[in-house]
Parts: structure tokens; C-alpha cells; sequence
């Protein structure tokens, strides 16, 4: 009997430290790489790769950084909007890059700022010209 207790708590142990680490990897996922599969990124990324403030202050290529994070992502019929930030890295230089979109049918928006040595500046801020 004592045997089979020790058994079935080593296999409790196991489901729950097997639980955990699957949570873990799940929500490292949704609120750390989930939004690099977007368009969203990409367009942001793009945006930033081309802007002259930021090539000036760290260099070519700006790369991105493995994580980005995602503080919200909302999207509810047709009204879609979203923040996230993530580095950015250059031969002279690192930072990080914040992106606010918001989207509807009739209107939208995106502001980047990146954050670096220099203090924080809006890079972009109009409408959100990106593929949907």
C-alpha cells in the first residue's frame, strides 16, 4: 500500500511539474513571439528598418530582438487594435521600439516610438497603410 501511494504521488508530481512547464511555454508564446506571426509586426518592423532617426541612432540593418511583448490585442468585430514593444539592435547602437495600432472600417491609426540613448521620439504617426 505505501508503495503504491509513493507511486501514484510521484506521478501527481510529475502531471504537475509537466503542467506547469506546458503553461509556461504557452504564455511565453502568447505574450512574447505570438505577435512576430503578424502583419502587424512586419509592417511596424519595416517602418522602423526605413526610418532615418532610427538608422542614425543605432545603424544598418536594424534587427529586431527574439522577444517582443505584447501589453494587449483586442479584437472585436470588426475594430481590431493592439500594443507592443520590442527591441531593436544596429551596429552603433540598441533600443526599443513601442507600437500602438488601432483599426476599423473607416478609420485607422499606428504611432511607433523608439526608445533609445538619445530619450524617446515618435517615428510614426498617420494611418496604418500595412496589409490586412
Amino acid at each position: 500500500m505505501d508503495i503504491a501511494k509513493r507511486i501514484r504521488a510521484g506521478i501527481m508530481g510529475a502531471f504537475w511539474v509537466l503542467f506547469c512547464v506546458g503553461m509556461t511555454a504557452f504564455m511565453a508564446f502568447m505574450f512574447g513571439f505570438f505577435i512576430k506571426t503578424t502583419d502587424e509586426y512586419d509592417c511596424a518592423l519595416q517602418i522602423v528598418q526605413h526610418s532615418s532617426e532610427v538608422v542614425q541612432a543605432i545603424g544598418e540593418p536594424v534587427e529586431p530582438g527574439l522577444i517582443a511583448w505584447l501589453n494587449y490585442w483586442e479584437s472585436e468585430g470588426s475594430a481590431f487594435q493592439t500594443y507592443f514593444r520590442t527591441a531593436v539592435s544596429g551596429p552603433r547602437g540598441d533600443g526599443s521600439i513601442g507600437v500602438e495600432i488601432y483599426r476599423t472600417p473607416i478609420d485607422s491609426s499606428m504611432i511607433i516610438e523608439y526608445e533609445g540613448e538619445g530619450g524617446s521620439r515618435v517615428v510614426y504617426s498617420g494611418p496604418y497603410h500595412c496589409p490586412r
